[in-house]
């Protein structure tokens, strides 16, 4: 047997046996991969069950896998009305966002607060609303390839960058709290007048905001 022979035989590759939590973790890969595919047909209940899949099978649990799965099931659970999941999935999505920015060059991303602000602002939380669009504005003032991406984005739809857009988008949420306010007068004036009170009649909103939640799996 001579030299080159003899390196084959020594270099020859080890059949490695897949552990359960591998087999676990590519089972929950490829949901997410088909979660993408029904995701971008728009078909989001049938993403929202893959993405679910995914999850239960830890995908997506660590800043080195695709860690949007939980926000792209956080967009999803936004399309149905369910905010209140969402804003958990977005929870995540931007802690996983800011460990895996820490070793890229990318940075954070902006839209993910953008998004937890939409979902903040149908649950009821105005001023949580507005947090998160100035953050997106601070992240997206950030360089990284990431929110260079963005600014060209917004260059074709004749904004100069990404956070110009989201300023705008703080401007109307802070027009909308305060028409919500006055609303929210008017309406105190006119339940003062009536035999249910006004506290009576936040704490039944409060109850319905609280039970805005998916419900169990059987």
């Amino acid at each position: 047997m001579n030299l080159i022979d003899k390196l084959r035989t020594f270099l020859k590759p080890v059949k490695r046996v897949p552990t359960e939590e591998g087999k676990k973790w590519m089972l929950g890969y490829e949901a997410y991969k088909k979660g993408q595919e029904l995701f971008l047909a728009n078909d989001l209940i049938g993403a929202l069950a893959s993405f679910d899949i995914a999850i239960e099978y830890g995908f997506g649990s660590r800043p080195r896998d695709d860690g949007d799965v939980f926000a792209l099931r956080g967009s999803c659970l936004q399309s149905q009305g369910f905010d209140l999941d969402a804003i958990d999935d977005f929870d995540i999505a931007i802690q996983l966002r800011q460990e895996y920015a820490k070793v890229s060059r990318e940075g954070e991303d902006c839209n993910l607060y953008y998004q937890r602000a939409n979902s903040k602002s149908a649950a009821g939380d105005y001023e949580g609303s507005i947090t998160d669009i100035k953050e997106a504005i601070k992240v997206a003032s950030s360089e990284s390839k990431l929110n260079a991406a963005y600014d060209k984005s917004m260059q074709k739809i004749g904004w100069p960058n990404a956070a110009e857009w989201f300023q705008s988008r703080l401007t109307m949420e802070r027009m909308a709290h305060e028409s919500k306010e006055l609303l929210s007068s008017t309406n105190k004036q006119l339940y003062e007048a009536g035999a249910e009170t006004f506290d009576e009649f936040l704490k039944y909103e409060l109850t319905l905001k609280k039970n805005d939640k998916r419900r169990p799996k059987d």
